[in-house]
């Protein structure tokens, strides 16, 4: 089975680049280009429990989206603006926080981990 089989799911991946100052000598407002868009798999990789004397739960959930190999300009700190699959948004926004290749003789795919906001 093919890569583009199971990529079916449509993503939309953004990067705020900053816009000048503002009147006070601050950064101004960030400018959102669009990076990427098009299909994705979002996978929920790993989900870990901890648990504490206090009986106080805490649940931490890892997060992949393998991009085809065209999605080259997506790097760290991209936000992943939205996943959806037949027009209903799965998954919400999220920080990319490493971006793997993957290549068997060239490259094939990309592996994006993915940390909520």
């Amino acid at each position: 089975m093919s890569l583009e089989a199971h990529l079916r799911q449509t993503c939309v991946i953004v990067r705020d680049t900053p816009a000048g100052e503002d009147a006070y000598g601050g950064p101004g407002p960030a400018a959102t280009t669009t990076v990427y868009e098009g299909s994705c798999r979002y996978v929920e990789k790993s989900e870990r429990i901890f648990s504490t004397d206090r009986s106080q739960v805490t649940v931490s959930t890892r997060y992949l989206l393998l991009l085809p190999e065209s999605a080259r300009e997506v790097a760290e700190l991209d936000r992943v603006e939205s996943v959806e699959m037949d027009g209903v948004t799965i998954a919400g926004p999220h920080r990319v926080t490493a971006v793997m290749m993957r290549r068997s003789n060239a490259l094939h795919h990309m592996s994006v981990e993915l940390e909520r906001i």
